[in-house]
């Protein structure tokens, strides 16, 4: 369970592949334990479920304090991808790939020139 912040270490350290949580956490306590105790290697709060932007962005600062990146994740589509870029765009320790949910969203995300 994504509660269960030992049982997750225990996995962690059993395995040499990173290990990713926090898409369902509501809990700064939850996030700090795993952080500090090397729980969890890849950071993923969601700005929905977690409260949004502000909450996040502290997540963010204590994974950024442990050498950990954050990769949040998304619960929606819509908009929710305009909101996630902003975040990771002031997040200096974002990961490199981001969640993208289908292509069904009504959001543009190409941006076609014309000469």
């Amino acid at each position: 369970m994504y509660d269960d912040f030992e049982a997750l270490k225990d996995v962690a350290d059993a395995l040499t592949i990173p290990i990713a949580n926090g898409e369902q956490d509501q809990s700064y306590i939850h996030f700090r334990w795993s952080i500090a105790n090397d729980g969890i290697d890849i950071v993923q709060p969601d700005n929905y479920y977690f409260g949004g932007f502000i909450r996040g962005m502290k997540v963010a600062r204590m994974a950024e304090a442990f050498g950990k990146q954050i990769i949040p994740h998304m619960s929606g589509g819509g908009l929710g991808f305009l909101y996630d870029i902003q975040f990771i765009s002031v997040t200096p320790n974002a990961g490199a790939h981001h969640e993208f949910k289908g292509l069904d969203t009504r959001v543009p995300f190409e941006c076609l020139l014309q000469n």
